[in-house]
Formats: C-alpha cells, structure tokens, sequence
C-alpha cells in the first residue's frame, strides 16, 4: 500500500461531500471512499493510521462501505499526499478553503462546475442556500466572538444571588448530572454554571474526577 496507490482508487471510489448547515457560515467537509468490499478499505485505514491520519469504517443503508475522514487536520493531511487527475481540482478548492484562501461560496461554485462537468455525483448544496461568504478561518474567528458574547451575555445576567440560590439546591457534594437534575438544564448549560459557581467561591477544593464513573465531582463552600 502507498500513497499511488490511494491516490488512484480515490479518483475513482472517493469524494468529499459537503454539509451545509442552516444558520452556520461554515461548510462542514467530509472526505470519504466507498467501495462493495471492506477489506481493501481496512487496509487502507491501517495505512492512514500509520501515517497519522484518523479514518472511520462505516456500512452504509445500501450495503457499501466508506472509510471516512472527518477531522479537519486529518483531510488535510490526507488531501495534501494525493495526486489526482479527476479530482484534482476538488482536493485543491477544499485545501484552499481550510487555508483560508477562498470563500465558501467560492468552494461551492467550484464544486458546481466540477458536477457540470461530470467530475462529481452530484450538486453540492442548491444555489439558493449559499450563504458561506466568509473563508473558513473568518467564520471560525466569527462565530467564536458570536459564543464569547453569549457567554458575557449569560454571565451578566447571573447575580451573585441567583448563584447562591442554585447552589443550595444542590447536595454538599455533586456532579454536573446533579445540576441538570435540580436545575432542568441541559448539560452544556449545567457545566458554565458550575464554572461561575467556583468564579464566586460557591463551590470550594479543586474540582476531581469519580474514580469509577469518571465524571466531574464537585464540593459546595456554602
């Protein structure tokens, strides 16, 4: 097995689909080879495993196996070891769009045209969803200001006296579960509070780990 190798059977078997999420400026890219036998994905795997890069082997409805890569450091890795000539153009627009270089609109077109031509199965995303006009490193900048002022906003909308009372609802000592439990919040949600709980001094000790369940435990101060 060697890269020739690969970069031959995924001109032929393989493809990078895209998945573009309502309401995200980012194109969630998968890269993927199909084939009827798993075996020679298997050893392909193992070969990427050798080479760094993390691949999952998975059975489609139809009965077709796809080794897929989904980490954006591993197609990256991997897309930059090919040498294609079907889609050559594809694995170049995707590597450009991860480096920041082109817009997610731009990848899109590309990937249009590459269908037209005959080079892809099929459309990427219908014209009228496009709404990627930000590179991927913009969008990944934006959308990490977008949380931070979510969390600002969430912080000072929490009194000291709001924290207190939550805090007495919970037993001396807990866990995240128990803060979703008496609070009717969902996990994302429990875990911050508990963050705003030790910025108060609410909860007191360092925070440790269940040596059986492996699950946060904390301690209350007041």
């Amino acid at each position: 097995m060697d890269w020739a190798y690969i970069s031959g059977f995924f001109d032929g078997e393989g493809g990078i689909t895209i998945d573009a999420r309502k309401g995200s400026r980012v194109l969630v890219l998968i890269t993927a080879i199909a084939q009827k036998n798993n075996e020679v994905l298997e050893i392909i795997g193992a070969f990427l495993v050798a080479h760094g890069i993390v691949s999952q082997l998975t059975v489609l409805q139809t009965g077709i196996y796809s080794l897929r890569i989904r980490r954006i450091k591993d197609i990256i890795s991997f897309l930059s070891h090919l040498t294609l000539t079907v889609k050559a153009r594809q694995v170049e627009a995707t590597l450009n769009y991860y480096r920041g270089n082109i817009t997610g609109n731009d990848l899109l077109s590309i990937f249009k045209e590459e269908y037209l031509a005959g080079r892809r199965r099929r459309l990427p995303v219908p014209a009228k969803e496009w709404n990627f006009h930000v590179t991927h490193k913009e969008a990944i900048r934006l959308a990490g200001l977008e949380r931070a002022e979510a969390s600002a906003t969430a912080r000072n909308c929490l009194k000291p006296s709001d924290l207190r009372t939550m805090v007495m609802k919970l037993p001396f000592v807990f866990r995240v579960q128990d803060v979703m439990l008496a609070l009717g919040v969902p996990k994302q949600r429990a875990s911050y509070l508990v963050k705003l709980m030790r910025c108060e001094g609410f909860v007191a000790g360092e925070l440790r780990y269940h040596s059986h369940t492996r699950t946060l435990v904390c301690k209350r101060a007041i």
